[in-house]
């Protein structure tokens, strides 16, 4: 080998050898450094400790190599001092209370006081009640004695954590605000709800039933005054889980579109489009500016499903705006809406229980898995949802669905199987009926919609049925 250079090039040196000779070596050192890295796993077998409980979760056999059992000694003990933890999971609120300590021994938690998946409470949060708010910063450490070890500690802490929030909301309303942040029409984003406002139960409705068929649907309708009594649901219950379900519906839905409105309209005016705001154009134009303006405003194609209630998109994206405050739909009226325009008004506009039973199909259409049969991607319209004058018998697809047996003034009917069963008549029908759907799913399909899981691992509506 040495030499070669010298032979070739007929030219005989003593530098050409050594310089030779000092490229061989340097090729020979890198060959043996990179061999000895390439064979040192092999050669070395370091193992790693893991705990019986360890071994079990990672899969790993005491007989593979590289692994191997903690002994006892090496097992962490914890303090003796240390009282059990428990997780809250009714939690109603964003803000640890004081002089309480929670651990979280598992994920997150959902409750029907906030509608969102709520992380436990960490051992290290500090006070962030309303002394937070002061300029100057406060200590709050925390002892073993401050942990909940019973049911009574439980319930003084969450009395504690409903007091402290009603007052922070009296005091700083603008603290229940939605926050802007990722895009909340994203498949991948994780589901939060601001604290809830202070909300009053209405008068109940009277009960209206009908004791006759209505004719219209071919089925043997069941009474209405004894939908409840058949399933097992006290009146109680029912109050509860309407309130549930209005705030769901405004906090879930509606706050959240009102937000990436205001977004998309943002970024329409940053770019010089001010013209082209969502609420002044026709939902055409509006579909026209999500095909042009799809690289600056990419949410636009998600909200325009919800904005096809109505050609009206003036009114529409106006009375979104007005029910989607409070947090509860306060100004829900089920057989007419706002006014409009300075007038009070009229049939030719869609009615409040109109608009809301779109956006709720619209966001149960986001969540299902695509249908071949329905390319337009409303899975659960077509599945799930009917409207007059198509007749349950011909048009249903599915053995469970909403029929929309009335236009003005709306009023909707639940359809299982053969049997039609008529939702108490008035402002709480559209409710009733959502919660008549949800219960009849929860209990005949086990929180299952086909594929899709309603509870805490899916779209998490289930908690609007959760007990007080």
């Amino acid at each position: 080998m040495f030499g070669s250079i010298s032979y070739y090039l007929d030219v005989h040196h003593p530098y050409i050898w050594y310089g030779e000779l000092i490229l061989a070596v340097w090729f020979s050192v890198g060959f043996i450094v990179d061999l000895f890295y390439y064979l040192q796993p092999v050669i070395s077998q370091n193992t790693i400790l893991l705990s019986p409980k360890q071994c079990k979760l990672l899969g790993v056999r005491q007989s593979d190599v590289g692994f191997k059992l903690k002994s006892p000694d090496d097992m962490p003990r914890a303090p003796s001092h240390s009282a059990p933890s428990t997780p809250i999971s009714p939690f109603t609120g964003s803000t640890p209370p004081r002089k309480h300590k929670v651990t979280p021994p598992g994920p997150s938690s959902t409750t029907p006081g906030s509608f969102s998946q709520t992380p436990y409470l960490n051992t290290a949060t500090p006070d962030t009640s309303l002394r937070s708010r002061s300029a100057t910063p406060t200590r709050s450490p925390y002892s073993p004695s401050d942990c909940i070890s019973s049911l009574e500690g439980l319930t003084d802490f969450l009395k504690e954590q409903e007091k402290e929030e009603l007052l922070l909301q009296r005091v700083s309303p603008e603290s229940i605000t939605p926050g802007r942040g990722t895009s909340y029409w994203s498949p991948y984003r994780q589901d939060y709800t601001p604290p809830l406002g202070v909300y009053r139960i209405a008068r109940r409705s009277p009960d209206v039933s009908s004791s006759h068929d209505d004719g219209d649907s071919g089925y043997s309708s069941t009474r209405a005054d004894e939908i409840w009594n058949k399933l097992g649901i006290t009146r109680a219950d029912l109050d509860h889980w309407t309130e549930n379900c209005r705030k769901w519906l405004c906090q879930t839905i509606l706050v959240r579109l009102v937000e990436q409105i205001d977004s998309v309209n943002d970024v329409l005016c940053r770019i010089g489009c001010q013209e082209l705001q969502i609420g002044t154009i026709s939902l055409s134009s509006l579909r026209q500016v999500a095909v042009t303006k799809a690289d600056q405003v990419p949410q636009l194609r998600a909200i325009i499903p919800y904005l096809e209630a109505s050609t009206n998109q003036e009114y529409l994206v106006q009375r979104i705006r007005e029910l989607s405050k409070g947090g509860c739909l306060g100004v829900y009226r089920w057989n007419s809406g706002g006014m409009f325009r300075g007038k009070p008004w009229e049939q030719d506009l869609f009615a409040d229980s109109q608009i809301v039973m779109h956006l709720f199909c619209t966001y149960m259409d986001s969540r299902l898995p695509a249908d071949p049969r329905f390319p337009d991607g409303r899975t659960f319209t077509g599945l799930h949802f009917l409207k007059t004058p198509d007749k349950p018998a011909d048009a249903r697809k599915s053995d469970l669905s909403i029929y929309m047996a009335r236009l003005h003034p709306p009023h909707y009917k639940i359809v299982v199987k053969d049997e039609v069963y008529d939702i108490p008549k008035g402002r709480n029908n559209l409710f009733h009926a959502i919660i008549f759907f949800l219960h009849h799913i929860k209990t005949e399909h086990y929180g299952m919609l086909g594929r899709v899981n309603l509870g805490l691992s899916g779209v998490n509506i289930m908690c609007i049925m959760n007990k007080k």
